[in-house]
């Protein structure tokens, strides 16, 4: 249970730090080609609606090269493709979604992480930090 409520509290640090004071603004991330451009898969996903975030090990270190999948939480959703995105060398990530409410899980070799309940509105990017262990 101690988890949890781990994870729901780096969840709303990033969402009270807001993205530009986490470092987590305006740069170009994984599964991005390194220009911004939006990711394989987004099929038409507006650029600016989706999650970026970072992926962070339990002790603080960076989750580099983690493998990232969403899946809709909410029933309104769209079903979300498959692709999965890559954090880059410093754990950032931007995933492309549809409004909605999604749980985003990450994997780095044997270490696992999610966070529930990331609301995605239209227009808006989300931001998470996931931490595994």
């Amino acid at each position: 249970m101690m988890r949890g409520r781990r994870v729901a509290v780096v969840a709303a640090v990033a969402a009270v730090c807001g993205l530009s004071a986490c470092g987590l603004g305006a740069r170009p991330v994984a599964g991005s080609g390194g220009d911004g451009a939006e990711p394989a898969g987004a099929g038409a996903v507006e650029r600016d609606t989706g999650v970026r975030g970072r992926v962070v090990r339990e002790g603080g270190a960076v989750g580099a090269h983690c493998l990232l999948h969403a899946r809709a939480a909410s029933v309104w959703a769209p079903p979300v493709p498959e692709a999965a995105v890559i954090s880059d060398a410093r754990g950032r990530f931007f995933r492309a979604l549809p409004a909605g409410t999604y749980t985003l899980s990450a994997r780095c070799g044997g270490e696992v992480g999610r966070v529930d309940q990331v609301a995605v509105a239209e227009g808006e990017v989300a931001a998470a930090i996931i931490v595994v262990e």
